[in-house]
């Protein structure tokens, strides 16, 4: 099933925003508790909160909302990428709880804080890539991570991550909280005996 589909029982004052539409949803956009295989269909702007949860059929971000005035939450889903996600988020990113093993397709700027924990991530490589700015926390707790987390440094703003090896956790966070000095992160990294999270 796709989200067009949904629309078909609707009225059309129902499907302003949506791609069928040139103009912005308002408000709040709702997806939560489906069958939904693909997002195809969603409006291409939101003006307020991206609420994509519990649709458990639902692998991709593609063909959902492209410009988002508020909050993404996609959470819950069976989400494998995050192809298809915006470029730029103004506030929190939330894709926790799904099956994504790869940060290729993510938003490059998350205006506060970027939920990715309980998904499959093993490792941050070139995450400073991918994300440019992060406003705030960037939470990959229950990710299986073992290496190349030094990038996280050099994402814009960032305040603070949340790992699952706390000792990893405190010297990057000490670092951001610093003068963000990469070779001494790195440095303090493979002297405690962590050098495979040493990486860019």
């Amino acid at each position: 099933m796709k989200v067009h589909e949904l629309f078909e029982t609707v009225t059309v004052a129902s499907l302003r925003g949506t791609s069928t539409s040139n103009e912005p949803f308002p408000g709040d956009f709702r997806l939560e508790n489906t069958d939904v295989e693909s997002l195809e269909g969603c409006p291409h702007e939101v003006t307020g909160t991206v609420w994509i949860r519990n649709n458990k059929k639902l692998t991709s971000l593609k063909g959902g909302p492209k410009a988002v005035g508020n909050d993404y939450i996609a959470n819950n889903c069976s989400l494998v990428s995050l192809e298809g996600s915006p470029e730029k988020i103004d506030v929190d990113f939330m894709v926790h709880h799904n099956n994504i093993d790869s940060l290729e397709g993510c938003p490059k700027f998350v205006g506060c804080d970027f939920w990715i924990h309980t998904n499959k991530l093993t490792n941050l490589h070139n995450i400073h890539k991918q994300i440019k700015h992060i406003g705030g926390l960037a939470n990959f707790n229950c990710n299986p991570i073992k290496s190349h987390v030094l990038g996280l440094l050099l994402i814009d703003r960032l305040v603070r991550v949340d790992l699952d090896n706390v000792i990893v956790q405190n010297i990057i966070n000490k670092h951001l909280k610093g003068d963000r000095d990469i070779f001494a992160c790195q440095e303090e990294l493979i002297e405690d005996g962590f050098e495979e999270y040493a990486q860019l």
